[in-house]
């Protein structure tokens, strides 16, 4: 489930179209960020190539095992 971060000058209506293609193409909003403007998601496959070339997204990371070394 990637997070999705939207350029700090992105509308809240441009916020919502983004959303809105998301859960239109078959994928759904998971929560909200409070103090960034973005959001997770479960997006279909092949969406987060399109997400992160989007003019309004800063960033699109998805899940990553993380590790420490011993």
């Amino acid at each position: 489930m990637p997070a999705i971060t939207l350029k700090s000058s992105a509308t809240d209506d441009q916020i919502k179209q983004v959303k809105d293609n998301i859960t239109s193409s078959g994928g759904s909003i998971k929560s909200d960020f409070e103090l960034v403007k973005g959001f997770t998601a479960e997006v279909p496959d092949g969406m987060v190539g399109t997400l992160s070339s989007h003019d309004l997204i800063e960033n699109v990371e998805e899940d990553a095992n993380v590790s420490t070394q011993r």
